[in-house]
């Protein structure tokens, strides 16, 4: 049992298929996303995801047409950015202090005033945050309701871990020397966590992707003929026919049977 999974956690990653720490390890992303870097607020594009820093200018509340929201206007040096909230609670009001620094992520999209964010991931620094950046590429992983990105994120960073890069081979070595692939380990924890220095990771040009394409069509090949072996074992028992049934059997059709 990996730490942090219990069994509640247990079942949740069962609903989408997963139920050993070999699944865990190919549970691989769907996509990735940049927080190597904070984008200053007058560099931001709306529809894209980015992640930035300010200070909190503003807190207030916004009457909508149906329903209202909470603004949140932070600023830098380049400009101005507005965090639209429309879930929230009074205890999430009073993180949002004038003067404190806030760090989020989310999509950009163009607002009344100024660009926004709405319902990005953020955390909340009393004093400049340290420069610490995500050094790899964040997952993006299929998931279950009940069970955040974060939670799962945490759990295959366990089992990568926990497998320590050390899986069992199903291909042999000069093979995987010939086609210039990594062994396994090394391209699953590539997959699940590219270094920063990749840009925009594109994991179908990657030498480690196609690593783990040529692992499942091997593997599905070797399923294949073990299971092709196995039936050559079994024989189906001889049955002797018994005369008087098939001549009542012939006679009762309808028709003359072919040959």
């Amino acid at each position: 049992m990996l730490f942090r999974v219990g069994p509640a956690i247990a079942g949740k990653l069962n609903k989408i298929g997963i139920f050993t720490i070999k699944d865990l390890l190919f549970h691989l992303p769907f996509r990735y996303e940049d927080r190597t870097r904070c984008v200053p607020l007058g560099e931001l594009i709306p529809g894209v995801q980015a992640q930035t820093l300010g200070k909190i200018a503003n807190v207030a509340e916004a009457s909508g047409f149906r329903r209202k929201s909470l603004l949140v206007e932070i600023f830098d040096d380049t400009g101005t950015l507005a965090m639209r909230m429309f879930h929230y609670n009074p205890s999430q009001v009073e993180q949002f202090q004038q003067g404190v620094w806030i760090r989020c992520y989310g999509e950009v999209r163009r607002g009344s005033n100024s660009m926004e964010m709405v319902h990005p991931e953020y955390s909340i620094f009393q004093n400049a945050p340290p420069d610490n950046q995500e050094s790899t590429l964040t997952p993006v992983y299929r998931s279950t309701e009940g069970m955040t990105q974060k939670n799962l994120r945490g759990i295959v960073s366990s089992a990568l871990k926990f497998s320590n890069g050390k899986l069992p081979e199903i291909a042999p070595e000069n093979e995987l020397r010939r086609l210039k692939f990594p062994d396994l380990g090394t391209a699953l924890k590539f997959v699940h966590a590219p270094p920063a220095n990749q840009g925009i990771f594109d994991p179908f040009n990657h030498p480690t992707y196609r690593r783990l394409v040529f692992e499942e069509l091997l593997a599905h090949q070797v399923a294949r003929r073990w299971m092709k072996r196995r039936r050559k074992k079994f024989q189906a028992p001889e049955m002797q026919p018994k005369r008087n049934l098939s001549k009542r059997l012939r006679e009762s059709l309808e028709f003359t049977p072919t040959d």
